[in-house]
């Protein structure tokens, strides 16, 4: 029986020895040494050892033979498990690595077969798309050259024509503060913005006036952009501007637009005889002591609930005070909103609110500092000083563009 059960266990260590290098396989094999039956004696030299030693196999021989065999048994099965599965994982690795091998030398194949062959071709076509790009785009700038000079060779013309019918109509009855200025209506149309973003800017002034019983009168009317909304949403309205080349471009797109003074205008009107007037972008243009006057016809001819608006450049707005203000030599004075709302006021209206509008982008703006983690409680309260104080100067530069007022004839 011993040696028939010799042969399996000297083959299981053999072949833990053989995997000895494998992980695992010498700390299990450093297990099996030093099992034997005089490791039960701590001592066996001296007549007291051997005694101690022939009495302890005497009363705990067998037991310890027992444990001992089966101890072993336990690491040599270890062993044998362990070598299996170093064995296998181990196999597995290299296949693995074999297979990531394989996988790399194709994506390389591929990346030279690639660069050989079709870099070649993609390079030609994305050369080819460039060039004809290029051109398109040097038709296209020829294109807009050619526009430019018929613009500006047209703003010539329309400035000598201007200049020649201003001299023809001194000897003719012009209406008292009309005048041809052709070079401001060029000026509007470079700088004012084109009709379709005015009326995109002015579609909120239609809801004001909703449910008008009688005319709306618009001071400027200029280009009649406002005028055309206010026909397309089936309000009676019809504007007045001093500049004749205005009154001609409006009235061509059928609008009703006469070439009057604002204030003549409306004293020749009855009491009670508008709905509403609006004035967009004006009021900047005018003396004091004439908008004064306006403010107080105007009070006159609105019915009862009538209502006065006025739009104007916001000076409260550094930007827009020095890149739009400025911008209009015409410009005689800024506006306040609260100097706007106090004359208004004191022209005897009532219920008048001034609104902001027309906000810079916010990328235009110098925004606050975000992004910045500290665990340091004093650089974030610093920080969070800063931003306000940024906030601040981002209302001072770049607060709203403009404003509108309005204000009502008490009922």
């Amino acid at each position: 029986m011993k040696s028939n059960n010799s042969s399996p266990d000297c083959s299981v260590q053999e072949e833990a020895d053989q995997s000895s290098h494998l992980i695992h396989s010498s700390d299990l094999r450093a297990a099996n040494e030093g099992h034997s039956y005089a490791s039960a004696s701590s001592n066996t030299s001296g007549l007291k050892g051997r005694l101690r030693g022939w009495l302890l196999k005497f009363l705990l021989g067998d037991y310890f033979e027992k444990e001992l065999q089966q101890h072993a048994s336990i690491v040599r099965y270890l062993n044998f498990l362990t070598s299996h599965v170093d064995v296998e994982l181990g196999d597995k690795l290299k296949a693995f690595q074999g297979e990531i091998g394989e996988s790399l030398r194709r994506q390389e194949l591929d990346l030279k077969t690639l660069s050989s062959k079709d870099f070649p071709r993609l390079s030609d076509s994305l050369e080819q798309k460039l060039k004809i790009l290029e051109q398109a785009n040097r038709e296209n700038q020829i294109k807009l050259d050619a526009q430019d000079a018929v613009l500006k060779g047209l703003e010539t013309i329309i400035r000598i024509e201007g200049k020649a019918a201003a001299q023809s109509n001194v000897a003719k009855a012009e209406p008292v503060g009309c005048s041809v200025d052709y070079d401001y209506f060029l000026f509007e149309n470079r700088y004012r913005g084109s009709e379709e973003t005015i009326k995109e800017r002015q579609i909120g002034y239609v809801e004001l006036f909703k449910g008008s019983s009688k005319k709306i009168l618009e001071i400027g009317a200029g280009r009649g952009e406002l005028l055309e909304l206010f026909s397309e949403a089936k309000l009676a309205a019809y504007g007045v501007d001093v500049d004749q080349g205005m009154v001609k471009y409006a009235t061509s797109k059928g609008l009703e637009v006469n070439c009057k003074d604002a204030c003549q205008h409306l004293e020749n009107l009855q009491d009670d005889s508008l709905s509403g007037i609006i004035a967009v972008q004006v009021i900047e243009h005018l003396p004091l002591d004439y908008f004064r006057s306006l403010l107080s016809q105007a009070h006159r001819v609105l019915e009862p609930g009538g209502r006065l608006v006025f739009e104007t450049i916001n000076p409260c707005s550094i930007v827009a005070l020095t890149q739009h203000y400025f911008r209009d030599p015409t410009h005689v004075s800024p506006l306040h909103p609260d100097t706007t709302s106090y004359l208004m006021e004191s022209a005897g209206f009532v219920s008048i609110k001034s609104t902001n509008i027309n906000p810079f982008p916010k990328e235009a703006k110098l925004g606050m500092i975000d992004g910045i983690v500290s665990e340091e409680p004093g650089l974030l309260r610093s920080l969070e000083k800063l931003n306000i104080r940024i906030n601040r100067l981002d209302d001072l530069l770049y607060g709203h563009q403009d404003y509108f007022i309005s204000g009502q004839v008490s009922k």
